[in-house]
């Protein structure tokens, strides 16, 4: 990986807009996980094999 920079937060913007993200990725897993996940292992609970 040569010639690669590691991302800079040169501003406080810059922060904000990875801590929205993050909160936007942690939003979108929790619903993920409520929502889709955990009916489906549900499903897989039930059935005996």
């Amino acid at each position: 990986m040569a010639g690669r920079q590691l991302p800079v937060l040169a501003m406080w913007t810059d922060l904000g807009i990875v801590l929205i993200a993050f909160a936007a990725t942690l939003a979108v897993s929790a619903l993920s996980f409520h929502y889709l996940e955990r009916p489906i292992l549900a499903i897989g609970h039930r059935r005996k094999y």
